[in-house]
Formats: C-alpha cells, sequence, structure tokens
C-alpha cells in the first residue's frame, strides 16, 4: 500500500473552519467509485496549525484515478476554492506501507509518530528489526504500522503507534520498556540510525 500525504500549513486561527470544510470534501469524495480510503489529523504537537490528509492508495495505479476525482468532482471543486485561502503553504509526499499491526484506527485516537533517519544502505535491515518489533507487540492490542520514504529525503522510515486517548499513552510506554524481544530489538535498530523525531496527531475524520 502507498500512503499520499499532504501536510497543510493553515493560517492563523483557520483551523475550525478548515477542519469543517474538509470532513464535508472528504465526505462527498466516497461517493466516487474511484476514491480511496482517508484519514484526515491535526498537530497535537510539532509546528501548531497543520492539518493532514493521508489517502491510502492500493499502487500506483490508484494515484491517477484518484487525483482525477479531485479534479472532476463537482462538489469538491466548489468546495475546495473556500480551503485555499485558509492555507498558506502545504507539501505532498509518498510513503510505502511496510508492515501493520492491530485493529483500525478510529477518529479521536492519537497518533504517535515517530521519524527515524536511517544511516545511508540501511533501509533493509532497519526495516527487518522493526517489522520483528511490530510483530512482537501485537499482544499489545495497540494498532500500530511502519512506512519507508517514496518521495522526500532518503533513507526515512516512520512508525505510527495509535492509542484511543493520551491515558493509554503510559501503558504503552511500560509495555515497550518490559517487553524483552521489543528491548531487545530496539538496541539492534540504534546503530542504523542517525536520528529521530517525534510528533504527536489527532485523527479528525475517516472515510
Amino acid at each position: 500500500m502507498i500512503i499520499s500525504r499532504t501536510i497543510f500549513r493553515l493560517k492563523f486561527g483557520q483551523a475550525k473552519p478548515a477542519i469543517a470544510l474538509w470532513k464535508e470534501i472528504m465526505n462527498v469524495s466516497r461517493d466516487d467509485p474511484n476514491a480511496r480510503p482517508m484519514r484526515l489529523m491535526c498537530d497535537l504537537s510539532g509546528p501548531n496549525y497543520s492539518l493532514v490528509s493521508d489517502v491510502h492508495l492500493r499502487g500506483f495505479t490508484d494515484l491517477g484515478p484518484s487525483t482525477h476525482v479531485w479534479m472532476t468532482h463537482e462538489r469538491i471543486r466548489e468546495l475546495y476554492p473556500k480551503f485555499v485561502p485558509m492555507c498558506d503553504h502545504s507539501t505532498s509526499q509518498l510513503y510505502h506501507l511496510e508492515h501493520q499491526v492491530g485493529p483500525a484506527v478510529e477518529p479521536e485516537h492519537i497518533v504517535e509518530q515517530m521519524s527515524f533517519r536511517l544511516k545511508f544502505g540501511q533501509a533493509r535491515p532497519a526495516c527487518a528489526i522493526w517489522k520483528r518489533i511490530l510483530d512482537s507487540g501485537k499482544a499489545s492490542g495497540f494498532p500500530m504500522r511502519m512506512f519507508t520514504d517514496i518521495t522526500g529525503p532518503s533513507y526515512m522510515l516512520f512508525m505510527d503507534m495509535s492509542y484511543r486517548n493520551m491515558l493509554e499513552y503510559g501503558p504503552h510506554k511500560h509495555y515497550w520498556l518490559t517487553n524483552e524481544t521489543m528491548k531487545e530489538s530496539y538496541q539492534e535498530f540504534i546503530p542504523l540510525c542517525e536520528g529521530a523525531e517525534r510528533t504527536l496527531y489527532t485523527v479528525l475524520h475517516a472515510v
């Protein structure tokens, strides 16, 4: 699966109307047979007034039809120009979903994303280690997924871990600290990585 992600930097004070507009756009788009599953998130940490749209594509062959929906759907073409004045700028990237475990992520869930900058040439062994970590953590019941860069900076590995609310954040950290397989595997991963960044998002809507 390919994740097409667009991050919008909203103008100050425009989060509420922008979110309402995006929810409406997503709701009308799902009626089109070429539309793909989407989820909308906003910042809980990191740069303020960030809105994140993820489109889940089965492969590159979905990219054209999915874009066609946005260019030709009459109602979307009416709504999107209303969003433009609320946005300062945006960036788009494509990612490859490598592995995932756990149930689907629902609206109002919290997504913790770890972005790892790998050392050159270390993507394959790093992905193998993280697949082992995810499979080991499957018993926790927390949704987790791993994806890698297709566009943008190379040798990036991303980990999404999801919680129903912030009350689950502590217990999940405890699970990581006490699961021996996960602890040992993470120690194997450390020499392959140059640095990391953590961002928290709130899931606003999904179709």
